[in-house]
């Protein structure tokens, strides 16, 4: 991972961007990662993420995602650098507030960049991991960061569950105050008021039937 700007970041890939332009924030100064009870306030920066599992991502790993970044910093250049050997096909499909965009095999480039600007970008993210009991979709690492300090984050994300054979087991971090998780048969849904560094690991069982069935095959 190369660095070309001071720092902000996402999930999935990883953010690299400007610091908050005079921002009176608390910061995490290299702390482990920190949650807030209390709501993220609504000018804070966001990152949300819609993933999507389906039957051919069992096989090969990869899951489509939508990847927003709301309320952004006012800086002259941000570069959004993508893992090339995760990350596929990263596409910007949206951006407000934001001088110029250049699109690159494993980076987007973002200049001239307003307070409250956002850019929305789909990708292909080689994310989803077999394990013993089932399957692990890894996340991160998430942050949003200065020199050596961290700065509260809003964090969001949806799991899609297109395929039958999933069923959430469990997620890391787990619940408490400041990170909050739902999860039903057809979406897993997170959300939080996070600074640090975050990686999260939601863990899926193969379901019932499907497992039975590979066992008498």
């Amino acid at each position: 991972m190369s660095v070309r700007t001071p720092i902000l970041a996402p999930a999935l890939a990883v953010l690299l961007a400007g610091g908050p332009a005079g921002a009176a924030e608390p910061v995490n100064a290299g702390q482990p990662t920190a949650f807030f009870a209390e709501d993220a306030p609504a000018t804070l920066y966001r990152f949300e993420a819609r993933i999507h599992i389906d039957e051919a991502s069992l096989d090969s790993g990869v899951v489509r995602t939508h990847t927003c970044h709301y309320n952004l910093d006012p800086i002259d250049r941000v570069d959004i650098v993508f893992a090339a050997d995760r990350v596929q096909a990263p596409r910007v499909v949206s951006h407000q507030g934001i001088g110029a965009v250049h699109a690159g095999a494993h980076e987007v480039r973002l200049e001239r960049v307003t307070r409250g600007a956002s850019i929305c970008i789909d990708l292909q993210s080689r994310s989803l991991e077999r394990e013993a009991a089932g399957w692990v979709l890894r996340g991160g690492p998430l942050q949003r960061r200065f020199l050596d300090s961290f700065h509260p984050m809003a964090v969001h994300g949806t799991v899609v569950l297109e395929t039958p054979r999933l069923r959430f087991a469990a997620m890391e971090p787990a619940a408490r105050p400041g990170w909050e998780i739902t999860a039903g048969p057809q979406e897993v849904a997170y959300r939080g008021h996070v600074a640090g560094l975050l990686r999260t690991a939601i863990h899926f069982d193969e379901a019932q039937a499907f497992a039975m069935r590979r066992e008498t095959d």
